[in-house]
């Protein structure tokens, strides 16, 4: 069992073993965004500019999710490779797609994340030619604090943030209802550009009312304010959106309660 440990844990070094989720649209690919597809006003391509968070944000590691089936935090049945293909289907081009998120969709506790890079540090903390590289590669996945902040989101947390974004967007709104332990925490997301668009004050009156129940999450937002599919779509896809990545897909949002369920409800893996 050791050597087995020891090989998974070295070996999610390989950037092999990560999926980029920004990069996977899921089913429908005419909505991936491209290099080729994102020209600026002078024909210069402005991809770089669009893309607002870093790489390793939207890194899904693989053999992060092999040991916590060795350690026994997902069952042996279950296929590492089905499990993640379905997330990254269903959260692929939005700002879920990170290790966080799918982790809060699958009911994999945040004490498996931080043990598992511990550990990793440990092992690399032996040698300081290793320790160094360590702390260089990955001082991403090792930023506990910005990960699991209790009222600001991954997304919003500007180490993740790619310095050549120059845009400054709205922050989002997180206040999850503490006896809920049903939805994800994107359900208790209000996202920025939803914000501005109600408008600060109007916003103000919805938090004061709800903020710490279950009434304060984004389908009883966009009801509240009324928020058609078309008006939602026409939000993130202004001039005034630049990031590739969306906060909600709206087919989920907008679509029957069996969608929204896939899509807001915590699938834990039965053990």
């Amino acid at each position: 069992m050791s050597i087995c440990f020891s090989l998974i844990m070295t070996s999610c070094e390989n950037s092999s073993s990560r999926v980029n989720t920004a990069a996977n649209a899921g089913s429908d690919p005419e909505t991936l965004l491209t290099p080729e597809t994102l020209l600026n006003d002078e024909g210069n391509n402005s991809y770089e500019d669009r893309v607002k968070h870093i790489d390793m944000f939207y890194a899904l590691d693989f053999m992060f999710l092999a040991w916590c089936q060795k350690t026994g935090y997902v069952p042996s049945t279950v296929d590492l490779n089905q499990m993640q293909g379905d997330y990254v289907f269903l959260f692929g081009c939005t700002e879920d797609g990170n290790n966080i998120a799918f982790m809060d969709y699958y009911g994999i506790p945040k004490e498996a994340y931080i043990t598992y890079w511990t550990r990793k540090q440990e092992l690399a903390a032996g040698d300081a030619k290793s320790n160094a590289e360590f702390n260089e590669d990955f001082k991403i996945e090792m930023n506990f604090d910005a990960w699991f902040s209790d009222d600001i989101i991954p997304a919003d947390q500007p180490v993740f943030i790619n310095p050549s974004y120059k845009y400054n967007d709205p922050v989002s709104v997180f206040v999850r209802c503490e006896t809920d332990e049903h939805h994800t925490n994107r359900y208790y997301t209000i996202n920025g550009f939803l914000i501005e668009y109600v408008g600060k004050d109007k916003f103000s009156e919805f938090h004061d009312k709800y903020a710490g129940t279950e009434d304060f999450n984004i389908l009883n937002f966009i009801d509240y304010f009324d928020i058609s599919r078309e008006q939602f779509d026409s939000i993130y896809g202004s001039e005034n959106y630049h990031s590739i990545a969306v906060p909600y897909k709206s087919e989920y949002l907008y679509g029957a309660d069996e969608l929204k369920d896939l899509y807001f409800v915590r699938h834990p893996i039965e053990h």
